[in-house]
């Protein structure tokens, strides 16, 4: 009932602009390492096993194998665990004894749950751990763009969103450009500049966890973003580093992200 063919992954990655671009090929390929994690999380029922799954995958794409765990637990727990206390739902304890170094991508994963439900988040979200409330947010903003046929800049705040919480929607909608205009420099700072201003803050920001974390950026992709971000370039190089401290903690180092990160501080230099 929840599964997520192959034909439909194909479809969706179509609709994203540049579906041709030299980056595509591997963005597709880390979109079916998250519904891979996804399936497993729906699938199995042993935390022993989902996590023998995520480990098997090379260092590049385990972490998007945990943001769709992050996601089928979540799922689990709004069909089955509602009205229990957090500790008890099937995605702490998950987290608490199995997923200790990937707490961020299963918070984003469980973000991403939220936003294809019609139930409003806020009564979870409260009692989420305010270190980790931003990640939720974050993944819900990321599949509010999928609701409005993956255009990033069509994306206004949900009715429900508290003002404090606008900075971390506007992250996840910043990571989730990189993944629907396909790495595309040009195309990316030509929706950043028609959002509004008190949004590039976020916006820059996420764009530099994609960018640096899913990767796989030319040199010349990511000197031309920097010189888009212009004033926000700080932001761009904060995001980078946010992916490299997420990429060092869950032991999943990749060469991509160290390089981005490394000639985003040489530049600001």
């Amino acid at each position: 009932m929840f599964e997520v063919r192959e034909a439909k992954i194909q479809s969706a990655s179509q609709k994203y602009r540049g579906a041709q671009s030299p980056s595509a090929k591997w963005l597709l390929r880390v979109g079916r390492t998250f519904f891979e994690g996804y399936h497993t999380a729906l699938e199995l029922s042993s935390f022993d096993a989902i996590k023998e799954q995520a480990e098997a995958q090379n260092d590049l794409l385990r972490g998007f194998f945990y943001e769709g765990i992050g996601a089928g637990l979540a799922l689990k727990d709004l069909l089955f665990s509602w009205g229990q206390k957090e500790s008890d739902t099937t995605f702490q304890r998950f987290l608490n004894t199995h997923g200790e170094l990937h707490p961020e991508v299963l918070y984003v994963g469980m973000g991403m749950t939220y936003g294809r439900s019609r139930l409003s988040p806020n009564r979870r979200l409260r009692r989420i751990d305010q270190n980790y409330r931003r990640f939720v947010i974050d993944g819900l903003a990321f599949c509010q763009v999928a609701a409005i046929k993956y255009h990033c800049e069509r994306v206004g705040y949900p009715a429900w969103l508290a003002e404090k919480d606008r900075h971390s929607f506007d992250l996840g909608v910043g990571r989730c450009a990189w993944f629907v205009e396909n790495g595309d420099a040009e195309r990316i700072a030509s929706v950043f500049s028609s959002m509004p201003q008190p949004r590039q803050k976020g916006l820059w920001q996420g764009l530099g966890v994609s960018m640096t974390y899913a990767g796989k950026a030319p040199e010349s992709t990511v000197k031309a973003l920097n010189e888009a971000a212009g004033v926000w370039s700080s932001e761009l190089a904060l995001g980078s580093r946010t992916a490299c401290e997420m990429r060092t903690r869950g032991r999943t180092p990749a060469p991509h992200s160290r390089e981005a990160y490394g000639y985003l501080v040489k530049s600001d230099v």
